[in-house]
C-alpha cells in the first residue's frame, strides 16, 4: 500500500515528511504496513518515505514532546519561523 501526501512545494520538506510518518505509524499501530510518497506537483517530484526503526523512533520522540507540551498549564510562548509567509493562516500559526 502505498499513502501519497501532495504539498505545494517542498519548502518545508522536514515537516511534509513528519507528518507522512505519522501516518504511516498510525496505520502500522493498526497492523497495516504501507510506504509513503511525498508528492510535489509543481515541482514535478516525488520523494519515497519509508518508516524503519530510526523514523519509528523519531515519531515516537515527537509524539512524547507534544504530549509534554499538552500537559503544560501554560502554552510555550510562540516563536515566529517565518517557515509560510504566503500561507493563509501565516497570522496564526507559528510553524
Amino acid at each position: 500500500m502505498i499513502i501519497g501526501e501532495v504539498k505545494k512545494s517542498s519548502k518545508c520538506i522536514e515537516s511534509a515528511k513528519m507528518q507522512l510518518l505519522y501516518y504511516l505509524y498510525d496505520l502500522k499501530q493498526q497492523g497495516i504496513e504501507a510506504e509513503g510518497k511525498l508528492q510535489f506537483p509543481e515541482e514535478k517530484r516525488v520523494e519515497s518515505v519509508i518508516l524503519d526503526e530510526e523514523e519509528m523512533h523519531k515519531v515516537e520522540q515527537t509524539l512524547l514532546e507534544c504530549k509534554a507540551i499538552i500537559s503544560q498549564e501554560r502554552p510555550p510562548q510562540p516563536r515566529w519561523t517565518g517557515c509560510c509567509m504566503k500561507c493563509s493562516y501565516c497570522e496564526c500559526c507559528y510553524a
